[in-house]
C-alpha cells in the first residue's frame, strides 16, 4: 500500500552551504504541520553537503536527496527542484522553495496553509521576515508589509506589486520563499532565466491570483556579502549566458510577459493573451518613473551626507578663517546633515548566493 501524497512539498536547492545546512534542515524538521515532503537537490557541492543530506534522509523518510550530474546554477537548480517535486508528488497542492542557509519558525508552514485555505483566491502566501547575519546574529529589523488580498483586477495587482518591489528591493527575495499553490507556477520553466528572476515570478503570480501575508515573524533570512545585478549575471548562468543578459532587467521582464503570455499563450487559463500584452507594456510604462522616484529618495540623504563630510574639512573650504561662532554653526550643520543622511539610508547587506 503506497503512502498518501503530502499536502505540501518544499524543494531545496543546495550549493556549498554545509555550515548552515543542518540548522536549516532542523528548522524544517521542527514544523508543527507534518504533512509535507522535502526534496533536496544538490548542485554539485564540493563541501560536506552530501554527507549531511544522507544523514537526514536516513533519519526522516519525508526527505529525499538528488545530486545533479553537472552544475546547473541557481536558476537551473531551482527549476529542477520544482520539477522533481512535481514528478515525485504530482498530487501535492502546495509548493515552496527552501534554502540551505535560512531558518523557519515551527509554525511557518501551518500558518501559511491555514491562511491559503481561508482565502482560495490567493495563490501565494508569505510571512514577515527577520534578517540574520552569517553567524546567526540579528541584524537591523526590516519589516516589509505587502499583500494584494481583495484586489480583483489583474493589472492593478500587477502594478501594485511592481511598485512595492521597486520601492523595497528585498521584498521579491522574501516573497519568492513563500508558499505557492502549485498551479500558479509554470510547469517546465518555473523560474525565469533572467536577472532578478524572483521579481518576474512574483509578478506572474500577481497576474494569476492574489497574494497574502501572514502578519507574524516566522522566517529568518540570512544575509552576507553584497547583492548586485552584475553578481547575478556572473552566478546565475554557470555555462552559456543568454544573449539578453546585458539588457536592463525592466526590458527583459517586459519581454518575458509579452513572449510567454501574449505570443506563446502559455498562461492559460489564468492569464490570457491580452493580459500578457497589458502586463508587458505596464512594466515598461510604470517601472522607469517608479525607479527614478526611488533613486531620488535614496539620493537626497546621500547628498546630505556628502555635504556634511565636506563641511567638516576646514582646510578645503577655508572656513577656519572665520570666527569661533561661525565655525561652531558650520560644525552643527554638518553633524545634522550626516545624521539625517545615515538615518534615512540604512546600511543593507546582500543576499547569500545559492
Amino acid at each position: 500500500m503506497t503512502a498518501p501524497a503530502p499536502r505540501a512539498v518544499i524543494g531545496v536547492p543546495l550549493y556549498n552551504h554545509a555550515r548552515q545546512l543542518p540548522q536549516a534542515l532542523d528548522s524544517l524538521l521542527a514544523q508543527r504541520y507534518r504533512d509535507f515532503a522535502v526534496v533536496l537537490v544538490d548542485d554539485c557541492s564540493t563541501d560536506e553537503t552530501k554527507a549531511i543530506c544522507d544523514d537526514y534522509v536516513t533519519r526522516d523518510r519525508r526527505f529525499q536527496y538528488h545530486h545533479n550530474q553537472r552544475r546547473l546554477g541557481y536558476i537551473g537548480n531551482t527549476r529542477r527542484a520544482f520539477n522533481l517535486a512535481n514528478e515525485l508528488f504530482p498530487e501535492a497542492e502546495y509548493f515552496a522553495w527552501g534554502s540551505d542557509h535560512d531558518l523557519w519558525h515551527p509554525l511557518w508552514l501551518q500558518a501559511l496553509i491555514a491562511a491559503l485555505e481561508a482565502h482560495p483566491e490567493a495563490v501565494l502566501g508569505w510571512t514577515l521576515c527577520q534578517r540574520i547575519a552569517e553567524d546567526g546574529a540579528i541584524l537591523k529589523r526590516h519589516v516589509h508589509r505587502f499583500e494584494t488580498l481583495g484586489e480583483t483586477d489583474r493589472l492593478r495587482r500587477f502594478t501594485r506589486t511592481l511598485r512595492a518591489m521597486v520601492s523595497d528591493r528585498t521584498s521579491a527575495g522574501n516573497m519568492i520563499y513563500g508558499l505557492f499553490r502549485k498551479r500558479a507556477l509554470m510547469a517546465d520553466k518555473s523560474m525565469p532565466a533572467m536577472v532578478l528572476p524572483d521579481r518576474a515570478l512574483i509578478l506572474e503570480a500577481a497576474l494569476r491570483g492574489q497574494t497574502l501575508q501572514v502578519p507574524e515573524l516566522l522566517w529568518f533570512r540570512r544575509y552576507v556579502g553584497i547583492a548586485s545585478q552584475n553578481r547575478q549575471r556572473r552566478t546565475l548562468f554557470p555555462d552559456r549566458k543568454p544573449f539578453y543578459i546585458r539588457l536592463p532587467p525592466w526590458i527583459t521582464h517586459a519581454g518575458y510577459f509579452i513572449v510567454n503570455f501574449a505570443i506563446r499563450d502559455r498562461g492559460r487559463p489564468d492569464i490570457s493573451r491580452l493580459d500578457g500584452w497589458r502586463a508587458g507594456f505596464a512594466y515598461m510604462l510604470h517601472y522607469p518613473p517608479v525607479q527614478i522616484r526611488h533613486r531620488l529618495r535614496q539620493g537626497v540623504p546621500k547628498l546630505r551626507r556628502w555635504i556634511g563630510y565636506r563641511l567638516v574639512k576646514p582646510a578645503r573650504l577655508g572656513w577656519h578663517r572665520f570666527g569661533k561662532k561661525a565655525r561652531r554653526r558650520v560644525r552643527t550643520l554638518a553633524a545634522r546633515l550626516m545624521k539625517a543622511g545615515r538615518s534615512a539610508t540604512p546600511r543593507r547587506r546582500g543576499r547569500l548566493s545559492e
